[in-house]
């Protein structure tokens, strides 16, 4: 039977369909379970903070616990060093936190703020406990966060909040000890002088601003490189914003909320919060906001736990009931995410001819684009085209990963809809979902089906599988919930002998890091380095593999090969195709081998195959070993026979006949 390498592909990758095993669907509940971390006053509250999920931490930061200024930018230091924030009065160490310092065995104390807020007296006790001081004071509040910032590896992003009032520093907090970001306090109308010498001697790159120009003025935000407002109208709104804005990166399985009217509980809790990469909420008198509670309606559900930081007095039992799960028709999500889905032109070759088009979604409102790597592959020029008629050129690349065909493209453009991110790990199977995307060039289409299979591997990646349909030019759009929540990227449809919406969504979850990152990579670049990594990639295998399996024992008798690695590019270079050239000495052993020990010979191929996928297990594999041969003659194949016949010169032609062709671990054929 004749087989070309497609069809003989199909097939194995038809029997890898029937063997994929189904994981356990992730169970989502209507509300997280509550943990509330208290005390009977801010001291023990910030003593049970610390003491949560730790019980030993080398190092600790000590912060004034009356009041705010000095403490307000701790949170980075903390997380730089693993360190819980304790709280003392001015004259003496509190019993609570003096015992848990001793309980927790830390050996070294950072103390922010200068002698007028925590004295000599309580060094001098530090000391008498054994513990190293270090402390990081300046004249004022402005100074003392310099100081703070010094002690951070990283100064190429800033957060630039109001000293003047606490929850703006609280609400970025989480976010700053995650990324390692300084927070720099500024009055509203000057820059003082330790921020001009700070930014004088550090290369920052980018600052986000939390807060309008009644916040921060505009004359202070012109002191910073490549600077980004975060607004709200008031504290609780810019508290929203900030979790909205940084949402890739406080992707976390929980919550944590505190009262917004004092700083102590939110403070000490903002460690818990960036370790777990989980948003700081904010709340006002006893109630939520308008703002918070929509926020919380639509996130709180897809999370694990909520943690309320601090007592009854400030956050009461039922202050979270009631949130129930927003969900929406098709013709509401049509509304509410389409604007965010763009088109994407591509653009190869150095005639920069249209070679296809993709779809995309706009992640970030300043302009972060996110697509399937495979839609920009090769692109010399990429087109975005938003829903609202507008054309934008890609500046540069912030992440790409081939493996995990994720791409994330920047244009130049601010104020852009953005998509609201789900939690894929809480996808079932059965749900209901929608896709948005231009297939076969028909932009913006809705369709919808169901999450066929809620965590399916393929080829060592995960994927959701969908039973809405996947075409070209659809792949890189939004798979959505009910919510209207991008849940996944559709990216591949299997095929081959009748396969049907056998489709496949790429888990958000899996991509957060890559929708935060901020490189900055041309195409060229993008294209050089994937090119560059599939060659050596290559070529590690194939010396891998001829050192490995160069000779290979057959029914007793070592046959000798040369082994040559291709990758198939209509595969998208995530299948390798593997050769290997019997020695001529060996080939007149064939034909008795192949009559005698057929069994031998797959359980041979089949074992080398099998080592193979183990150290290459995302790969697939089709693997032949041939004869191959010169003739001046001109040859012919028998009938039924496999084997190719090519002309190299004019009076000389190559021939190969395969001897065994295997898919990934099974042996398909076995030739004379």
């Amino acid at each position: 039977m004749n087989m070309t390498k497609k069809e003989i592909f199909s097939r194995g990758l038809l029997l890898i369909l029937a063997l994929w095993l189904a994981l356990p669907a992730a169970s989502a509940n209507a509300l997280p379970l509550e943990t509330r971390l208290a005390g009977q006053d801010r001291y023990e509250t910030a003593s049970v903070i610390a003491k949560q999920g730790r019980i030993q931490a080398d190092n600790a930061i000590l912060a004034f616990g009356e009041n705010f200024p000095d403490a307000l930018a701790a949170a980075p230091l903390a997380q730089k060093y693993q360190a819980p924030i304790l709280l003392t009065t001015t004259g003496q160490l509190p019993e609570i936190t003096k015992r848990t310092l001793t309980d927790l065995k830390v050996r070294q104390v950072f103390i922010v703020g200068g002698l007028g807020v925590v004295s000599a007296s309580v060094e001098a006790e530090l000391l008498s406990m054994g513990m190293q001081v270090t402390r990081l004071a300046g004249q004022d509040r402005y100074e003392t966060a310099v100081r703070i910032a010094e002690q951070l590896d990283s100064h190429a992003e800033i957060a630039v909040v109001t000293g003047e009032d606490y929850p703006d520093a609280l609400s970025i907090a989480p976010v700053a000890g995650l990324k390692q970001m300084p927070i720099i306090l500024v009055p509203r109308q000057e820059t003082p002088q330790a921020v001009k010498e700070y930014l004088a001697a550090f290369n920052v790159q980018k600052a986000f601003i939390v807060g309008d120009d009644e916040v921060i003025g505009d004359q202070v935000v012109e002191q910073f490189v490549n600077a980004e407002r975060i607004t709200g109208s008031d504290p609780y709104a810019r508290n929203i914003a900030v979790a909205n804005r940084f949402r890739a990166e406080l992707s976390g399985k929980s919550v944590y909320a505190a009262t917004g009217k004092d700083f102590a509980d939110a403070l000490t809790g903002t460690v818990l919060a960036a370790a777990a990469r989980s948003p700081l909420i904010l709340v006002a008198d006893q109630e939520l906001s308008g703002v918070v509670k929509t926020y919380l309606r639509e996130n709180l559900p897809a999370k694990e736990e909520l943690f309320l930081l601090g007592g009854t007095a400030v956050l009461a039992d039922d202050l979270f009931n009631n949130l129930a799960v927003k969900t929406y028709s098709p013709a509401e999500i049509w509304e509410r995410v389409s604007p965010a889905v763009v088109r994407i032109e591509v653009y190869k070759g150095e005639d920069l001819y249209a070679a296809g088009e993709g779809s995309g979604f706009i992640s970030d409102p300043n302009g972060k684009i996110v697509t399937n790597y495979h839609v920009i592959e090769q692109a010399a020029r990429l087109s975005v085209h938003t829903a609202d008629g507008q054309t934008y050129e890609v500046q540069e690349i912030c992440a790409y990963d081939e493996l995990r065909d994720v791409a994330v493209l920047r244009i130049a453009a601010t104020g852009l809809p953005a998509v609201k991110l789900g939690d894929s790990d809480a996808v079932r199977t059965g749900d209901r979902i929608y896709t948005i995307g231009s297939p076969m060039g028909l932009e913006y289409t809705l369709s919808d089906g169901l999450v066929s299979q809620a965590s399916r591997t393929v080829q060592g990646q995960a994927f959701i599988q969908i039973s809405a349909p996947i075409s070209p030019g659809s792949s890189g759009g939004v798979l959505l919930n009910e919510r209207a929540e991008v849940i996944g990227i559709p990216s591949r449809a299997e095929e081959g002998f009748g396969a049907q919406n056998l489709n496949m969504a790429i888990p958000i979850n899996s991509l957060l890091l890559y929708l935060g990152a901020e490189g900055r990579y041309t195409l060229a670049e993008v294209a050089g380095s994937v090119e560059a990594g599939r060659r050596q990639k290559l070529e590690d295998l194939r010396e891998a593999v001829n050192q490995a399996y160069g000779t290979l024992t057959v029914g007793g008798q070592p046959l000798h090969f040369t082994w040559e690695i291709e990758a198939e590019e209509y595969f998208d270079f995530r299948t390798i195709e593997l050769t290997g050239v019997i020695d001529a000495k060996d080939d007149a052993l064939w034909p008795a081998l192949a009559a005698a020990k057929r069994d031998e010979i797959a359980q041979a191929f089949s074992q080398m195959a099998g080592e193979i996928k183990e150290k290459y297990p995302n790969e697939g594999l089709l693997g032949a070993a041939v004869r191959r041969f010169t003739t001046t003659t001109r040859p012919s194949l028998p009938k039924d026979e496999l084997g190719q016949i090519s002309q190299i010169a004019e009076n000389e032609w190559e021939v190969v006949r395969p001897l065994v062709i295997f898919i990934d671990s099974e042996v398909m054929y076995i030739g004379e």
